[in-house]
């Protein structure tokens, strides 16, 4: 369920809190470093209950809720552009980094962005959930770094990165269509550990 008490404020929160973890990652010389200190962005999320498309859309209970999280995605995305533009600006040094990452996403076959996505929104429901319920900040960690290291798309941290990186009016298109593919999947997967994992989890509580 998403609450309408102080919507705005921690769905921008959010965005803004996955576009630093992003930030953080594209400036680690360390890869694996990089993914294990995006966690802290997530862990933020939780900490202080903060709007976060993936970890909110796994949990729609009415068509009001649906309408909420559409409101949360779009202030995510704006929060996490926002921040994208500003360090854009005024910290060039990262650019060739996240260009690297950009052009990778936008050379990958549409199936495999599919895939990915689908991952990334089971990963991100999985970390939120252990960290909320049982505060496993390892499994949060280790379900964060295997996502960023194994290349799959989330469309928060991936609308921090579009803005960052050096793409042109041309490159628009792509953009968008792949974006727009990772919101639809990131939903999907968090659909999935909702209705596959965590409804398993709550009936074998509900036997004991």
């Amino acid at each position: 369920m998403i609450y309408p008490d102080n919507i705005i404020s921690k769905s921008l929160l959010a965005g803004v809190s996955i576009a630093i973890a992003g930030f953080i990652f594209v400036s680690c010389a360390n890869p694996v470093i990089g993914a294990i200190l995006f966690s802290l962005g997530l862990w933020c999320c939780v900490v202080f209950d903060l709007n976060l498309f993936t970890g909110k859309s796994g949990f729609l209970s009415d068509s009001q809720d649906f309408r909420r999280l559409l409101l949360v995605l779009i202030l995510n995305i704006f929060a996490a552009t926002a921040i994208g533009i500003i360090v854009k600006f005024t910290d060039s040094s990262i650019i060739s980094t996240v260009d690297q990452l950009v052009n990778s996403r936008l050379n990958t076959d549409l199936s495999i962005i599919i895939i990915r996505s689908i991952i990334t929104g089971f990963l991100m429901t999985l970390a939120i959930e252990s960290e909320t319920k049982t505060n496993n900040h390892i499994v949060l960690i280790f379900a964060v770094t295997a996502f960023i290291l194994s290349g799959c798309y989330h469309c928060i941290a991936d609308a921090f990165y579009y803005s960052v990186s050096s793409l042109t009016i041309t490159n628009i298109g792509s953009v968008l269509a792949r974006l727009t593919l990772t919101i639809l999947f990131n939903f999907i997967g968090c659909i999935v550990y909702n209705l596959f994992i965590n409804k398993s989890i709550i009936r074998i509580n509900n036997t004991k």
